[in-house]
């Protein structure tokens, strides 16, 4: 194998421990009814009337995976509240992909299962499953797609802070 190849997979095996959020989503019918939060420049979801918090998570995940297509490690850590060690792990992982002049684009992910365990109008925990179903590492005219990973499942905890939802925390189940 390659040093290219050996460090995509390295690189690639790495990636797919933090992935979270879906693009496609399993929504729990009896998820409470909740209101997270108002339309904002930055996108964030509106009220359950119309959206939801897989919505949230989903909406999170797009942002996500935009921050990585464009390399954008502050974009990147405004997801997240910060401290959150979640946080520091992703900006972490961006800037060392960044720094071997990669970037990743097209990144998805699977939602497998969800359901919301708590809720308010500031606070939402929800137990995902998930796996990497997609996503394309990028340095100049040479892609790799990247591979698929195990389905993995995680608590993840999100909090509303100044009008935006946030990552606080996530925690590996399997």
């Amino acid at each position: 194998m390659t040093l290219p190849r050996l460090l995509l997979l390295l690189l690639s095996l790495t990636f797919a421990v933090m992935v979270v959020g879906g693009v496609v989503a399993l929504v729990e019918e009896s998820a409470p009814d909740l209101v997270l939060g108002e339309h904002t420049p930055g996108g964030l979801v509106g009220s359950l009337e119309n959206d939801g918090p897989m919505d949230v998570l989903r909406d999170w995940d797009v942002r996500r995976a935009r921050a990585w297509a464009r390399g954008d490690v502050e974009g990147l850590g405004a997801l997240y509240v910060a401290g959150s060690r979640a946080g520091v792990r992703d900006r972490a992982m961006l800037r060392r992909w960044l720094a071997r002049g990669l970037r990743v684009e097209d990144l998805q992910t699977q939602l497998l299962e969800a359901r919301v365990t708590s809720g308010s109008d500031k606070r939402i925990e929800l137990v995902v499953t998930d796996r990497l179903v997609g996503g394309v590492a990028v340095a100049g005219r040479w892609r790799a797609v990247l591979p698929r990973d195990e389905a993995s499942t995680h608590r993840i905890t999100m909090r509303r802070v100044a009008g935006w939802w946030r990552v606080a925390a996530v925690r590996a189940l399997s």
